[in-house]
């Protein structure tokens, strides 16, 4: 196998603080522009065995990968302070993202020595145009006792692709709004002893290699369906931590106690048929759960870090 990569990745970066002191505005360009290209020879003989026979699927290819990548993002953002404390932050956000991939395989001519027999039933294409806007707010404040934090935004997303798979011309369009959000409380016992408390909540969208209903029979062993209908993954995040440092003996410990609950995650679902080939698909599953808990402590004095047994159960 042998390849080669290229990317540019420029950015500019603006802020500039207002009169009143904690007021600002930021704004920011990110931009990506990638290519990388393989070349690989698959050699392979294949017998399977089925109750009707024996058939082969013996191969030697030429394989020739190419994925093309522009991704342009733009954030301003505006930031007003409350009180002494207290600020209050507004962003939007503008992306948009277009990535080309193409596999073209060839077939082993004999006849002329070279791999010049352009297989189209195992070559496919993709086209994705991804243009999404984010409008966020943000609150924070912070006391002497406590502290507290929290983000809230709507990811507003269209989707456009455009596919080739066998020959074949496979479209899709789909429209999403999504909202996500995190909450962050600190509650300070003393200057050493925090209790810390978060929350978050946030959707996925599934691949667009996983939502076209081609078949994928680029492997001789394993054959890929993609699914149109898979929903959108949701994740909820929650986490409590205390932190303790003794000043005087020189002493800290430290406590974590996660859980996740996952809906509509997005899995590979397999099955194999008579002669034994994995066919794999995807589908949604819901009410996915871990729970896991974290504890060590730390004496610099003595150069001694202990980890406690952690804990973890999923269901």
């Amino acid at each position: 196998m042998n390849g080669e990569s290229n990317a540019f990745s420029p950015n500019i970066y603006f802020s500039r603080n207002l009169k009143k002191k904690g007021r600002t505005i930021s704004a920011t360009i990110n931009s990506t522009v990638s290519e990388s290209k393989t070349n690989t020879v698959n050699q392979s003989q294949n017998t399977f065995y089925r109750e009707s026979g024996i058939t082969t699927d013996n191969r030697d290819q030429l394989q020739k990968n190419r994925n093309q990548v522009n991704n342009y993002t733009f954030r301003a953002g505006y930031t007003e302070p409350i009180s002494d404390s207290a600020m209050v932050s507004f962003e939007v956000s503008y992306s948009s993202k277009l990535s080309r991939d193409f596999r073209d395989i060839s077939d082993f001519d004999a006849a002329t020595g070279n791999y010049s027999n352009y297989n189209i039933a195992l070559s496919n294409s993709m086209q994705q145009n991804i243009s999404q806007i984010t409008p966020e707010i943000s609150f924070s404040i912070f006391k002497k006792k406590f502290n507290a934090w929290s983000t809230a935004n709507l990811e507003i997303s269209d989707m456009k692709v455009n596919s080739v798979f066998k020959g074949q011309q496979y479209e899709l369009q789909k429209n999403f709004v999504l909202p996500s959000y995190s909450v962050n409380f600190q509650y300070a016992f003393s200057e050493r002893k925090r209790l810390t408390f978060a929350n978050s909540s946030s959707f996925g969208i599934p691949g667009a290699e996983r939502l076209i209903p081609y078949k994928d029979e680029s492997d001789p062993l394993i054959t890929y369906t993609g699914n149109p209908d898979l929903k959108n993954s949701w994740m909820n995040s929650s986490t409590i931590s205390f932190n303790n440092y003794n000043i005087v003996s020189n002493f800290n410990y430290f406590l974590n106690v996660g859980f996740i609950y996952r809906n509509n995650d997005v899995i590979n679902y397999t099955r194999y048929d008579d002669a034994g080939k994995q066919i794999v698909t995807y589908d949604n599953i819901s009410g996915n759960k871990s729970l896991n808990v974290n504890a060590f402590s730390i004496k610099p004095s003595n150069g001694r870090i202990k980890n406690y047994p952690s804990a973890q159960g999923s269901g």
